[in-house]
């Protein structure tokens, strides 16, 4: 889910990429429930490595659908994009 929320803003975001594939991600819980930091790469369109990390929270219980996810926090390359959440 969290690359979908990368995806999203990348794409169709103000950074306004087409194209980008997802290296390996790494999942690390918080102490919260339903909380993760989820670190991870990508290439851009423009063949441009590219880093994220990223704050999820599941809102509700169907884990499966976009609308149960919040992205709380977000940075790409190290530049913080989204933060609308609590300190991790």
């Amino acid at each position: 889910m969290a690359q979908h929320f990368v995806q999203e803003q990348y794409m169709f975001g103000s950074l306004g990429y087409y194209h980008i594939e997802f290296d390996i991600s790494y999942l690390h819980p918080q102490p919260q429930p339903d909380y993760w930091a989820v670190v991870g790469g990508f290439m851009s369109d423009q063949n441009t490595p590219n880093t994220f990390v990223a704050a999820v929270r599941l809102i509700c219980s169907d884990f499966a659908k976009v609308k149960c996810w919040r992205l709380e926090k977000l940075a790409i390359n190290g530049k913080m994009i989204l933060d609308r959440g609590q300190p991790l």
